[in-house]
């Protein structure tokens, strides 16, 4: 990740933010989804002065996981590529774009490390959907959906 401090103090929505609390972090794949690390948060903007809410990271999280695939492949991920189902992707609700999460199925202490490029799960108490190739991984092709820790990488 190339992260760079920036060196004078910066004026957001008409607040001086102290600069040794913003560090910008580059652009990722193709998206124009960019963020900003202000305090232990990460939040997302616009690069327009526009700020959403902060998104709170947790550094472990459990949860259940499902799994998606061939009705989804070669379509556009919410980041703006293209869902590849044999690559080791992810969608989740609110983390960043790019972020690398460790994902460790619960059930048989099988992980992988996936990268976050798409938005879901949609249904109601997982946390976290997976690619085909990620779910292989962790052996729950065949279930569709198991226990799961999440762990926030970068």
């Amino acid at each position: 990740m190339n992260v760079k401090a920036k060196a004078n103090p910066t004026i957001i929505n008409s607040k001086k933010v102290v600069d040794s609390h913003i560090y910008t972090i580059k652009k990722r794949l193709k998206s124009n989804y960019k963020t900003q690390l202000v305090g232990n948060n990460l939040v997302p903007f616009s690069g327009k002065g526009r700020i959403s809410p902060p998104v709170q990271v947790a550094h472990a999280v459990t949860g259940e996981a499902s799994w998606y695939g061939p009705g989804f492949h070669g379509r556009t991920t919410a980041n703006g590529e293209k869902f590849n189902q044999e690559e080791l992707t992810a969608a989740h609700r609110s983390l960043p774009f790019g972020t690398k999460v460790r994902v460790t199925n619960i059930n048989n202490g099988r992980s992988v490390v996936v990268r976050i490029n798409d938005r879901g799960p949609f249904a109601a108490g997982r946390v976290i959907d997976l690619s085909a190739a990620a779910a292989r991984v962790i052996g729950m092709l065949g279930s569709g959906i198991a226990p799961v820790q999440l762990e926030i990488l970068e």
